[in-house]
Parts: structure tokens; sequence; C-alpha cells
């Protein structure tokens, strides 16, 4: 049984699925800083599934932090916060998967924090 039908059995918390633009930070399994952006497939209680283009940058057991892009906040550039570690990665492809994404699940630390910010003038909120 893999990582990730592992995890699916022990969720405790309903997941919902929504397309949120993501930023994560965090360092390598090579210790190198990195930030990546990628979409949000799904969230629940306890942790989150996104995409990314560089799996080569995550490892079951990474620390991460995860800001998700909140949509529709047109004078505010809003979004949560929170960080987790990495319970499973998954290259495998599925039927409706777009081509050379990997999905990583999190299991997040506690609740996210809930931040905004006025953009500069001429900055694209989001």
């Amino acid at each position: 049984m893999s990582d990730r039908e592992k995890t699916e059995k022990q969720r405790g918390f309903e997941r919902f699925p929504l397309d949120f633009s993501v930023g994560v930070t965090g360092f390598s399994p090579s210790n190198e800083p990195f930030s990546d952006h990628g979409g949000m497939n799904n969230i629940s209680g306890s942790g989150a599934c996104f995409m990314t283009q560089h799996p080569e940058w995550y490892s079951v057991g990474q620390e991460l932090v995860i800001h998700v892009c909140l949509p529709g906040t047109d004078q505010l550039d809003a979004g949560m916060e929170s960080s987790g570690q990495v319970v499973w990665v998954f290259s495998g492809r599925q039927e409706g998967d777009e081509v050379g994404l990997t999905q990583i699940g999190i299991s997040m630390d506690g609740c996210m924090s809930f931040e905004t910010r006025k953009p500069e003038q001429g900055e694209n909120p989001g």
C-alpha cells in the first residue's frame, strides 16, 4: 500500500475540491531553499493536496510553509498560510491529471492564518 493510500484510509476530515493558486516555500532534500507555485486540488481540516512541476524539491516528512491565494479579492492581496509536512508525493498519472505535474499531500500543523495586504499601485493582486 502506498503512502498516499495509507493517508486516504486514515483521513479524519472530509476533503473539499478547489482550484486556488498556492505558493510553497521550504528546503529541498538537498537542503537548498526553494519557492514554488502551483495549483491546489483540495483541502480538508488537516491537510491539502497541490500540484507541482518540481517533484525533486519534495520528500515525505519535509517541513513546508504553504500560502493559499484567495481569489476575488480585487483590492486586497488576501490569503491563508500554514506550515506542515509532506505526507505523500504522487507522480503517477490518473485520468484528468495535467501532464508533467506531481501531486503533493501535506498535513498541516494547525489552523491557517488569514492575511491581507493592499497591493502597491500598479501591482496585480493574487
